[in-house]
């Protein structure tokens, strides 16, 4: 398959979202060792700060909470699709999220402050009416610089997601954003083809790609300065951009060879690491050594054939790191 027809397959899945689906959520689906939410899929991912082990998933249908043995429960009291979600830094009752309920109108930029059980609309945040951001992040160093992405916007909040401005018009598709983890002038955007890195809060950028230009779905950014990708061909790869000699490390893949959607690192334990591919989720506690699935059986688990998820429009990272051009 040719790169192009790779992206415009990826555009295609990551549109089918506009479209929220109806299911039963808390049940799950199963392939052999794999488990899976029915019909749904992980739209963003947070530990608790409270809980360690504990930690949050923003899905089609709102936020649920999955424990250490892999059960989930309903947090939110909306059943939202939570297309954009980050949890606040320091404080374990807030929660930002963006996207829509299911007549479809747009969230604008919400705030939970009662752990993510219900949501206020803070601001529609552009002119035009309020956005369905796909791409969030706050920063670690300054908890009231927040940015969103939607429609070729670059928005950036200077007071806690109050008031907002485009920042930057991006001819590129953004799949995520990440600040850096003590210098708060620094953004990085992951896009369909690559990494880049602004140093001005999103004015400016340069592309700065440790691999073959592939989209970044989401960067996950570490005290050391060094950023968790989790690309679509390469898998989770590890590197430090601040470190011009530093060597791109590669975590192991995930079971089953599935792309890497979302992924989330516990703060106060760097070797726990949540990772997501839409409705699969796995769970690391060795720092992306091994893997298993973070989801428990159910009893309404149902037989399902896993190939049409490993496939979803983009090459899957399988462990050789290839893609196969006649698929």
């Amino acid at each position: 398959m040719h790169r192009r027809m790779i992206l415009i397959g990826l555009m295609l899945v990551l549109a089918g979202c506009a479209t929220p689906a109806t299911p039963e959520a808390q049940s799950s689906t199963t392939s052999g060792s794999f488990l899976a939410l029915t019909d749904n899929h992980v739209h963003g991912i947070a530990f608790d700060r409270r809980e360690t082990d504990r930690i949050y998933l923003a899905t089609h249908t709102g936020i649920f909470a999955l424990t250490p043995d892999g059960r989930l429960s309903q947090v939110s009291t909306e059943k939202y699709d939570f297309m954009g979600f980050v949890a606040h830094p320091s404080d374990p009752n807030i929660f930002f999220g963006s996207g829509h309920p299911a007549d479809g109108v747009n969230l604008g930029f919400v705030q939970s402050t009662d752990g993510g059980h219900t949501w206020k609309k803070l601001a529609d945040v552009s002119a035009e009416g309020p956005v369905d951001f796909h791409a969030m992040t706050v920063s670690d160093a300054n908890p009231r610089l927040i940015y969103g992405w939607e429609d070729g916007n670059i928005y950036r909040s200077e007071d806690g997601g109050m008031n907002w401005r485009a920042v930057n018009r991006n001819p590129v598709k953004v799949l995520s954003l990440a600040t850096d983890a003590k210098d708060d002038r620094i953004l990085y955007l992951g896009t369909f083809t690559g990494l880049r890195k602004s140093m001005d809060r999103g004015e400016t950028w340069q592309p700065i790609t440790p691999v073959d230009e592939e989209p970044i779905h989401s960067i996950v950014s570490l005290s050391d300065g060094s950023l968790i990708l989790a690309t679509d061909w390469d898998g989770l790869l590890q590197w430090n951009p601040q470190d011009t000699a530093s060597a791109v490390q590669k975590l192991a893949p995930l079971p089953g060879g599935f792309v890497a959607t979302k992924v989330a690192i516990n703060r106060n334990d760097s070797s726990m690491i949540v990772a997501a591919s839409e409705g699969f989720v796995f769970r690391s506690r060795d720092g992306g050594v091994s893997w298993a699935n973070a989801l428990a059986a159910g009893e309404e688990v149902t037989e399902t054939d896993v190939s049409s998820q490993k496939k979803s429009g983009t090459c899957s990272a399988a462990a050789d790191g290839h893609c196969d051009e006649d698929e």
